[in-house]
C-alpha cells in the first residue's frame, strides 16, 4: 500500500522515485512470515521474482527497533497475468462474524474498525503465542506516529490548513481517534492502545488484515501494475501482474479503485489520503467534488 509512512513534506517536495533498496537486515521476520503464509492451503508468495525491501522515497524511521517503509519489488522481470501472491482466509486477521454491515455509516466503520483494532491488541499481547505470530512480530516492528490523527497538535494545525474544512463528509477529520476511538473503544491514555487502531487504519481492508498484501504501496494510473480477486473470495485474495513489471520496478495497487473498493473512487481521492494517511499520492491526482 504505497507508503502510509511517507512523509508530508517530502512528498510536497519531491517527486515518486520508484528506486530499488538494499535489503532490510529483519533478523528474518520477514521470510518467516512469507513460510507462514506459503504454509496455508493456498497461500503462495512468488519469491522467485518478488523480494520485500525498504523503499527510497520515504523517511527511515528514527527508532532504531522499527523497520524502514517497505514496498514489494521485482527482482527478475514479471510477465503480465503472472501470480504474485495468493493469501487465504486463514491467514488474515478478521473480525467478520461480528462486524456491522452499512457502507453509508461512518458509525458503523468505526465500530468494524475497533472490533478490528481489539482483535489485533488481544494478538499483539499473546505475541509468539499467537496463531498469527509471524505476522505479529512483523506488525511490531511497525513505527509509531505514522498517520495524521497521531501526529502532535501542531503538526495536525498545519495539515488543518491545507485541507478544506470538510472533505469526504467529514470536518476535522485528523482527529478522528481522538473523537471516535478514546474513550470508547480505547483509553484515552494508553498510547499502545491508540497505536494498534492507527496500524488497522494504514493496513486494514475494510474489516480485515492481510499479510503480504499490506507491504503492497498505492499509486495512481499508469504506476498501478497489478490485478486482484475479492479479498473476500473463499479462496482469499489472489494477486497478478496486470501488464509487464521490470526487474527493480515496485508493485502497485490503487487504494480506492480496487475490486472491493465499491464506491470509494467517487468518494476518496488526493485530498481524503492526505488527510488520513499524510503522503500527497503521485501523479495522476485526484481531486472529488460535488
Amino acid at each position: 500500500m504505497l507508503c502510509f509512512y511517507t512523509s508530508l513534506f517530502i512528498n510536497l517536495m519531491l517527486p515518486i522515485a520508484i528506486c530499488r533498496a538494499e535489503k532490510l537486515e529483519d533478523g528474518g521476520i520477514i521470510s518467516s512470515l512469507i513460510d507462514w503464509v506459503n504454509g496455508f492451503p493456498g497461500g503462495f508468495f512468488n519469491s522467485e521474482k518478488l523480494e520485500i525491501l525498504p523503499i527510497q522515497y520515504a523517511p527511515v524511521p528514527t527508532e532504531t527497533t522499527t523497520f524502514p517503509p517497505l514496498g514489494v519489488f521485482a527482482k527478475a522481470d514479471v510477465a503480465a497475468n503472472e501470480l504474485l501472491m495468493q493469501i487465504p482466509p486463514s491467514a488474515y486477521i478478521e473480525v467478520w462474524g461480528g462486524k456491522l454491515v452499512d457502507d453509508e455509516s461512518w458509525d458503523v466503520y468505526y465500530h468494524n474498525m475497533c472490533l478490528l483494532s481489539k482483535k489485533l491488541e488481544t494478538e499483539m499481547h499473546l505475541g509468539d503465542e499467537s496463531l498469527y505470530a509471524p505476522y505479529i512480530r512483523f506488525l511490531n516492528k511497525q513505527a509509531k506516529g505514522q498517520i495524521p490523527a497521531t501526529w502532535s497538535n501542531d503538526a495536525r494545525d498545519i495539515l488543518r490548513e491545507l485541507l478544506p474544512e470538510e472533505i469526504d463528509g467529514l470536518s476535522n477529520g485528523v482527529d478522528w481517534i481522538d473523537d471516535h476511538f478514546k474513550g470508547s473503544c480505547i483509553s484515552p491514555f494508553d498510547a499502545f492502545q491508540e497505536h494498534i487502531v492507527a496500524l488497522v487504519k494504514q493496513r486494514c481492508y475494510d474489516d480485515a488484515l492481510i499479510p503480504l498484501w499490506d507491504m503492497v504501496n498505492h499509486a495512481n494510473g499508469p504506476h498501478i501494475n497489478t490485478n486482484t480477486t475479492s479479498w473476500y473470495d473463499n479462496g482469499g485474495i489472489k494477486v497478478w501482474a496486470s501488464q509487464l513489471i521490470r526487474e527493480g520496478e515496485e508493485v502497485f495497487a490503487s487504494y480506492d479503485g480496487c475490486v472491493d473498493c465499491s464506491t470509494t473512487a467517487r468518494e476518496w481521492g488526493t485530498l481524503e489520503i492526505l488527510r488520513d494517511f499524510g503522503f500527497v499520492e503521485g501523479y495522476p491526482h485526484r481531486y472529488i467534488y460535488e
